[in-house]
């Protein structure tokens, strides 16, 4: 029986992935510090309690933050065997719509990285390691509509070679085109399929075939190293790191960093593909999404992107 125990708790641990875990705990921490400053108690919550927590939330956070914070809420208290506090309370659904109603704003998303961005950030990236690396994590991300956490660790100390890309990762296959292995994504956590996209190689400047060979030779480096590293050591290349350089180079063509993000290249890659006529459902198993969210990053795209592309 205590085995079984053991073995339960170990299975439950497992429940969350590390980045959900910390994300949860800084909202419990929010939590518990209101129940601290209000002199309530975290559980049982009454209507009132949640209604005032759910305004506390409204001085700092934007509507749809609250409910994720609010989810943690509902998560301890299923913990503790009592019912999830937040369904059927109407004091909190009107207090949320009341929030939503005068504080709401927009959704304001990232611009899409399109042909002609890559092209513009080309003219501005200097000859070094780095830059050959991050040139070939930007495109193979462009091309692949791949997330971020596909290529890049949270920091150097986290690389997972389970989850991130390594060079084993990368085929080259006889008709001069790249096999890349994915092993692993936020709609695949636990491995459920196998998913193998192919880069084909193509005549212009944007060849994300020919960037990743240029950047794989210029380091020599085990098959099971990081695909994407900074330096001769094979030090990976994080997210923020990457993040970071895209707006630099944004800023140096004369675009607002502001408006950019590495998940601009996901976008970019959805909007493109669809201007391109590739069908809704191939798109969506593009970037791998389980549902039809893909269509909230497409953005319109004038035929001179797709023209530009070709030309160059």
């Amino acid at each position: 029986m205590k085995e079984l125990k053991e073995e339960v708790a170990c299975f439950r641990a497992a429940t969350y992935s590390e980045n959900t875990k910390k994300t949860y705990q800084s909202q419990l921490n929010s939590y518990y510090k209101f129940c601290s400053e209000t002199g309530v108690a975290p559980v049982p919550a009454s209507e009132s309690v949640l209604s005032m927590y759910a305004a506390y939330l409204a001085r700092r956070l934007k509507p749809q933050s609250i409910k994720q914070y609010l989810n943690v809420v509902r998560l301890i208290h299923l913990e503790c065997g009592y019912k999830n506090p937040c369904q059927d309370n109407w004091m909190l659904k009107s207090t949320l719509i009341g929030i939503e109603r005068l504080l709401g704003q927009p959704k304001v998303r990232k611009m899409p990285i399109t042909p002609t961005v890559l092209l513009l950030l080309k003219t501005v990236l200097q000859d070094s390691l780095f830059n050959q690396m991050w040139w070939a994590a930007a495109l193979i991300m462009f091309v692949g509509t791949f997330r971020k956490s596909n290529l890049f660790p949270d920091s150097k100390e986290k690389f997972n070679g389970d989850k991130q890309f390594t060079r084993a990762d990368f085929v080259a296959t006889e008709d001069g085109c790249i096999r890349i292995n994915v092993k692993w994504s936020k709609t695949n956590q636990f491995k459920k399929y196998k998913l193998t996209k192919k880069v084909f190689s193509i005549s212009n400047t944007l060849c994300p075939v020919k960037a990743l060979k240029q950047a794989f030779s210029a380091v020599s480096l085990p098959s099971n190293a990081p695909a994407f590293v900074i330096d001769q050591l094979g030090t990976p290349m994080t997210g923020s790191v990457f993040n970071k350089h895209l707006k630099d180079l944004i800023a140096g063509c004369g675009l607002n960093p502001v408006e950019y993000a590495s998940h601009s290249f996901r976008r970019g890659s959805a909007t493109w593909a669809l201007q391109c006529g590739v069908p809704g459902e191939i798109v969506q198993h593009m970037g791998d999404w389980k549902s039809q969210a893909y269509l909230a990053y497409v953005d319109r795209m004038p035929q001179s992107v797709y023209d530009d592309y070709m030309r160059h």
